[in-house]
């Protein structure tokens, strides 16, 4: 279930996280069938927010190919973007 709602919720390379609603109403859609109901209860009682759209920067400070500010990567919600 946590993978589930990680999976969804994540912003990925080829499409954006989903909505915090749309997560909830694909799990609740698959109660009894994909999830235990029991595991479904206990994911809608938890008090669940908007994750925040942060994005990390790591930045390579100095060396012969690159300049001050070159980008190595970014990490955004959990994603490595190259």
């Amino acid at each position: 279930m946590a993978d589930v709602y990680d999976a969804l919720i994540s912003d990925r390379p080829y499409r954006a996280g989903w909505s915090l609603s749309d997560v909830i109403t694909f799990v609740n859609s698959k109660a009894g069938f994909d999830f235990d109901p029991e595991v479904v209860q206990a994911f809608r009682s938890l008090n669940l927010n908007e994750p925040a759209k942060t994005t990390f920067t790591l930045q390579r400070p100095f060396g012969p190919a690159a300049t001050p500010s070159e980008t190595i990567f970014q990490i955004g919600r959990g994603n490595l973007i190259p």
